[in-house]
């Protein structure tokens, strides 16, 4: 991915111009033509592709893969975002907005249990103890320590979400979630929370409301026979 995106801006740091042929704006337009501060380096423009690309994208298409698999897998949780749709989005042919569906319960129930399910991209996410020690879990810890821990250990807590490994949308129904928020960690907290958080929501409401409103789908359930 890193190889290609060079090429790719390789040939726009050769000609510039070229991204006035382009089909639409990128994020290129705005990197390679600041006025008020210097154009970044070749390989600050690889990571940040890398980057963009990596969070804006393989994230949400990951969540997306395990939502749809076990809507598919269990047919009365596919049943119900259908019948939830339906009754919200009649026409089918007419856009849906993502306020609209945003407001639908068990559509919302199962994004947040499919973001429980899922690992983000960075695994686990990695800190490093400040200038004086701190403690955890009853350890002093000294500076400079690299501390980290898996999403996963507070996704399937089973302290906080009963039978944790069952893909179950309804237990974010119940009147009280307080607990489950607390231990619900898919973009991270605090001040190194993702930048986008709003934006991934919105994808997958948009990307899950036109997925199970317009297609016809089911699991695949043959075996793939390798080609000789």
């Amino acid at each position: 991915m890193k190889a290609a995106y060079g090429h790719q801006i390789d040939g726009l740091m050769d000609n510039p111009g070229s991204l006035s042929d382009a089909d639409h704006e990128t994020i290129y337009h705005h990197l390679l033509s600041q006025k008020d501060q210097a154009i970044p380096s070749r390989e600050i423009l690889v990571d940040e592709a890398f980057t963009l690309v990596g969070a804006g994208s393989d994230t949400v298409g990951n969540v997306c893969t395990v939502g749809t698999f076990y809507a598919l897998k269990n047919q009365i949780i596919g049943q119900k975002i259908i019948k939830e749709l339906c009754e919200a989005w009649p026409d089918k042919d007419r856009p849906m907005n993502c306020t609209t569906l945003e407001n639908l319960p068990y559509l919302t129930a199962f994004i947040k249990e499919a973001l429980r399910f899922s690992v983000g991209v960075v695994h686990p996410l990695p800190r490093i103890v400040g200038s004086t020690s701190t403690e955890i879990a009853g350890y002093e810890i000294p500076p400079g320590t690299v501390v980290k821990m898996s999403i996963l250990f507070l996704h399937m807590n089973r302290d906080v979400f009963s039978d944790p490994y069952t893909f179950n949308p309804d237990r974010w129904l119940t009147n009280d979630t307080s607990d489950m928020t607390l231990d619900f960690a898919p973009f991270s907290k605090g001040p190194r929370i993702c930048v986008g958080l709003n934006l991934a929501w919105c994808e997958l409401y948009l990307i899950f409301g036109n997925i199970f409103r317009k297609l016809n789908m089911k699991l695949h359930d043959e075996e793939v026979k390798s080609v000789p």
